[in-house]
């Protein structure tokens, strides 16, 4: 008996670390970035960054870019993220007085009257329609002092325009009701090759956003995600 089960421990051990190796292989981090919340879990550092949440904007895309900025400021550079609420009208002044730090899809001719107002910069154009309009990328002043890691990357953010119809078109598809799937499906999809955002960000935010990516969607580089998640659970849930 007690060599059956001496026998036995040695084949359990091997199997142990076989599936130790393949929990390794499917990630290094255990998921869990609180999109389209207030954005805390996976951010570990103190400063809040603050995105202009534009109310009446009529841009089929700003959903979209909002959830892309979020997953990337939280999974890319450890920031916690808040939305505020507020018109299209009062974009400019809140950017100015530093009430927050960036928005999305800034028009063209608005963005240059705050940036000659003054505390408004342009970080450049994020993409460019089919029908010639630029969206800009705006900051306020204070975001090169608050996040200067993140503000480095968020200038050279350049997306085209092709991709934001690619994802329109991936949600009514796969009939996706969560806003937050449309940034993993952004990360997932676009990956770090060239004319990707492998032209504008750098290798360690971007591994930071793959690994919580790929522990979210556990699937195999290049299969396609279809908005069907398998989270990582936490050690204390297991």
């Amino acid at each position: 008996m007690s060599s059956l089960i001496y026998r036995a421990k040695w084949l359990v051990i091997p199997a142990l670390v076989v599936l130790a190796l393949a929990l390794v292989a499917c990630g290094g981090k255990s998921g869990g970035s609180d999109i389209s919340g207030t954005g805390l879990k996976g951010a570990t550092k103190s400063t809040v960054i603050k995105v202009a949440n534009v109310t009446d904007s009529d841009s089929p895309y700003l959903w979209m870019n909002n959830e892309i900025i979020q997953y990337m400021i939280i999974n890319g550079f450890h920031y916690p993220v808040e939305f505020v609420s507020m018109t299209s009208a009062e974009v400019g002044q809140a950017l100015k007085a530093g009430i927050v730090h960036l928005a999305m899809e800034a028009g063209d001719s608005e963005t240059k009257g705050w940036v000659a107002a003054g505390g408004v910069e342009d970080y450049g154009v994020l993409y460019t329609s089919a029908e010639g309009d630029a969206y800009h990328k705006a900051a306020s002043s204070s975001l090169a002092t608050a996040a200067p890691d993140f503000a480095e990357v968020f200038k050279k953010m350049s997306v085209p325009a092709a991709r934001y119809k690619a994802m329109a078109d991936w949600v009514e598809k796969y009939k996706i009701a969560e806003q937050r799937k449309v940034a993993i499906y952004f990360f997932w999809e676009f990956d770090f090759t060239t004319g990707g955002y492998k032209d504008w960000m750098p290798y360690d935010p971007w591994q930071d956003i793959r690994v919580e990516t790929q522990n979210t969607t556990r699937l195999i580089r290049g299969t396609p995600y279809l908005g069907k998640d398998q989270v990582v659970p936490s050690p204390e849930s297991r």
